[in-house]
């Protein structure tokens, strides 16, 4: 707003549409003659105002909430009344504990299954344990737990390469998560722009608010950079964005050895995969995996998602990946989706009319390791 003033874009006389307008300094509005001392103000934000034409007549908005194009969103520019968007991408939920000592421990969906299990005095084989009620009580306060995932969204009309924008969803729980579908259009309501502590993704990030709301819209464009899911190959990488997360159907070479590392009190396995798929390149992948880590999958055909880019290793000829806490692995065709299937099933059947090619693959990669 600032900018537009010195850059005199905006000034008397200009007519400014306004939404998401909020009083401060008293609970209800005074006519601005009786406002000799500036005690009550109406505060307005860049992201919910826009220009507009000199002819506009005064007064309420005819118009319920401005859509701002994610473009036109400032980083500082405060709340953004509406956007109307396309999830392009969504990730698992996350859970995010405060422990009595301020320690702050992430989990995945099956460590806070765990950890629920435990505080309600489960042991491993779901029997209950003898516990005072009023230990049950203490140990339910004691927990303060807030789930959150991120969206990967676009405009819902858009030019075909518009970046996609990082959406965080706080205070949410597994029914918000499963309300949220990727390649379906919502209206979004009073989200902000922030700057987050580990920045992961270029472009905008917006994060929900006490007062978002969503609604379900029809889809009635396909003019938008929306793009479905999609495997990569591990010779594919070069092709594509490095900064986004890559969906592979590997054949897996090697299991490196597990090793157990706490990190802020959540205990994690850090353990490699050397894979290849029917490109006969070679990927080693990371993983710090919780609760168990992979047994010796040497030969199995595995489904993973989200997989991050690290660097690719001009000597060996090899590309390495990373996992995160976003990024899932299945194994079982039942539980996969259906790109995921496709390309488990194909890659199954490559591996049976290809034996020559695949033994080659652990030839060259016990050269490597040599």
């Amino acid at each position: 707003m600032e900018k537009a003033i010195t850059k005199k874009k905006l000034k008397i006389g200009s007519k400014l549409s306004i939404c998401g307008a909020s009083i401060i300094g008293g609970k209800e509005g005074i006519n601005p003659l009786e406002n000799i001392d500036n005690s009550t103000m109406l505060s307005i934000t860049t992201n919910g105002s826009l220009p507009a034409r000199w002819d506009t007549k005064l007064g309420y908005h005819p118009r319920r909430m401005i859509i701002r194009k994610l473009p036109s969103i400032f980083f500082d520019g405060g709340i953004v009344s509406a956007i109307d968007i396309v999830v392009c991408r969504k990730f698992p939920i996350l859970y995010s504990e405060t422990l009595s000592n301020g320690m702050m421990v992430t989990r995945n969906a099956k460590e806070e299954e765990e950890a629920r299990r435990e505080a309600l005095g489960y042991d491993i084989y779901g029997v209950r344990q003898q516990q005072s009620s009023s230990n049950k009580k203490e140990t339910a306060i004691e927990r303060r737990v807030s789930g959150y995932f991120k969206i990967r969204i676009c405009d819902h009309i858009s030019e075909a390469e518009q970046p996609w924008a990082t959406l965080l969803l706080s205070n949410a729980n597994e029914l918000n998560h499963m309300d949220i579908s990727e390649g379906y259009r919502y209206k979004i309501f009073f989200v902000v722009p922030y700057h987050p502590k580990n920045k992961k993704y270029p472009g905008l990030d917006l994060k929900t608010t006490r007062v978002t709301r969503w609604e379900p819209a029809p889809t009635l464009n396909s003019l938008n950079s929306y793009k479905s899911r999609f495997l990569t190959k591990c010779d594919g990488f070069h092709l594509q964005d490095l900064s986004t997360d890559f969906d592979l159907v590997v054949l897996v070479l090697q299991t490196g050895p597990a090793t157990l590392e706490v990190v802020n009190g959540r205990k994690l396995y850090k353990q490699t995969l050397i894979v290849t798929d029917e490109s006969s390149s070679i990927c080693r992948i990371n993983f710090r995996l919780p609760i168990h880590p992979f047994s010796n999958i040497k030969g199995q055909v595995l489904g993973l998602l989200n997989l991050r880019y690290e660097m690719y290793d001009t000597k060996f000829d090899i590309t390495c990946l990373k996992a995160t806490d976003e990024s899932e692995s299945m194994s079982k065709i039942s539980s996969a989706p259906e790109y995921i299937q496709k390309g488990i099933i194909h890659l199954k059947q490559w591996v049976q009319n290809h034996p020559d090619t695949v033994q080659e693959m652990y030839k060259r990669l016990q050269n490597i390791v040599q």
